[in-house]
């Protein structure tokens, strides 16, 4: 169906998370978010289509923070990575440490989900990178799984990483897994982008 014209408005919308949600289908549709402040795009890892970059283009200069898969690194916009105040949050769940490792990557989450971590602990302690802080997730109930990340957290120390741990509780119904926008963005980060916008 052809949309031409056609607006489809959130004006209210502050904070969005688009999960493998294409938009270069929109068929002319027109997407109006005039307060978004926080996107997060996820599962996105091939070449975003020419509507996808102008989405993103629309919506960049008013962001305070933008959270993506760390797989979708080399197909974003200028508008995004060269954005001089924006703080940009890459995620994965990727076993091993991706090559180049981390190039470009200041602000990076990976779950804690019973993985081995050695080759991550290896790339942070031996490579070159811009790593300023790494967040941990871990979900659930129980305490907090330092001791099986013990060697990443001592490699992290030795490069001067802030590491910050960031819980989330499960989710799961009886009707399935319910998400919500902070199960892919901690709010940690959230806050401090906050707050890097209030002092500059």
């Amino acid at each position: 169906m052809k949309l031409d014209g056609a607006v489809f408005a959130l004006p209210e919308l502050v904070r969005l998370s688009m999960v493998i949600c294409p938009i270069h289908n929109e068929g002319g549709l027109r997407i109006s978010l005039p307060k978004l402040k926080h996107l997060a795009l996820i599962g996105y890892s091939l070449a975003l289509y020419p509507q996808e970059v102008a989405f993103l283009n629309r919506l960049a200069p008013n962001l305070v923070s933008f959270t993506a898969s760390l797989s979708s690194i080399n197909h974003l916009p200028s508008s995004i990575l060269d954005h001089s105040t924006l703080p940009i949050l890459y995620t994965t769940r990727m076993l091993s440490a991706p090559t180049p490792t981390f190039q470009g990557v200041r602000h990076l989450l990976r779950p804690v989900l019973g993985q081995d971590f050695k080759d991550w602990t290896d790339k942070i302690k031996d490579s070159i990178h811009q790593i300023k802080t790494l967040t941990l997730m871990w979900f659930g109930g129980g305490t907090r799984p330092d001791a099986s990340v013990a060697p990443l957290l001592a490699a992290c120390r030795a490069r001067n990483i802030e590491v910050i741990w960031e819980h989330r509780p499960d989710t799961t119904t009886p009707a399935g897994k319910t998400e919500t926008f902070f199960d892919h963005v901690p709010t940690s980060f959230i806050r401090r982008s906050e707050a890097r916008q209030v002092s500059t």
